[in-house]
């Protein structure tokens, strides 16, 4: 079954600086128009960010500041790549949480709006997750060739956790087979980030900084000094026994070491 289109649809992906969509800046944009009639249209644009790269960046992507520092900006593709995608339909992976709020904050800084109001979004990650729901049942299921019988008993689910950890070392030889290299390759940066377990602090440059509400992206540090009320606040607040441990920790002067 191939897809049925009333108007275009553009299948796009973004590399960038980064993962945050708000501060990162694109440096490869790549789109592939697909018409009604079945006819494609490719573009692949390399977009000079106007900031270096960061090494953990590049070493993902394999773009390098010498890559890009000839491509025009954002800033200069702009208005041509609004009128491409203009009254299509998008389409990418995992692009509802990334590349649209991205990309949209670059057509932002340029000074035009992408109206995305009136189209249709296809998020194939979010099909997948439907689709193919990352239950135990399916994952011993799909590693192991076993049925997982009496799911949700907690001996019987463990049982078969760890059949399924011994599953995936034998099928993927590339993973690296103890516990520092496997939480260290198959945790995503967002997990490693949290200072504790709710993220209510998450690391940045090695400092504990807060990660929700008025004071986000401020460091630990600056609120004992500035905002020391607000903590006390927390302290009273239904907030997590680790949280405020490391709060008062931190009003005696011991802050979280990365």
């Amino acid at each position: 079954m191939s897809l049925s289109l009333i108007r275009p649809i553009i299948f796009f992906d973004i590399e960038a600086t980064g993962l945050d969509p708000v501060k990162d800046r694109i440096v490869q944009l790549t789109l592939i128009k697909v018409y009604p009639d079945g006819t494609e249209e490719l573009r692949d644009e390399m977009i000079n960010p106007g900031c270096l790269i960061p090494k953990e960046s590049s070493a993902i992507h394999g773009i390098f500041d010498e890559d890009v520092a000839n491509c025009p900006t954002f800033a200069e593709l702009a208005r041509s790549l609004h009128h491409f995608l203009h009254g299509a339909d998008l389409s990418g992976y995992n692009l509802i949480n990334y590349d649209i709020p991205i990309l949209m904050e670059e057509f932002f800084r340029a000074g035009i709006f992408l109206d995305t109001s009136h189209i249709s979004v296809v998020d194939v990650f979010q099909i997948f997750r439907m689709k193919e729901p990352k239950t135990l049942q399916k994952a011993l299921e799909f590693y192991c060739g076993e049925k997982l019988e009496n799911a949700h008993n907690a001996k019987a689910d463990i049982i078969a956790t760890q059949k399924v950890l011994y599953g995936q070392l034998r099928m993927y030889q590339d993973l690296l087979p103890t516990p520092e290299a496997l939480s260290e390759s198959c945790t995503p940066d967002y997990l490693k980030n949290k200072v504790d377990w709710g993220g209510k602090f998450i690391w940045q440059n090695n400092e504990a900084v807060i990660n929700f509400g008025q004071h986000s992206g401020k460091s630990l540090k600056v609120m004992v000094q500035h905002e020391s009320g607000y903590l006390t606040w927390m302290l009273n607040k239904d907030f997590s026994s680790h949280v405020k441990h490391i709060i008062q920790q931190a009003l005696k002067g011991n802050f979280p070491e990365r």
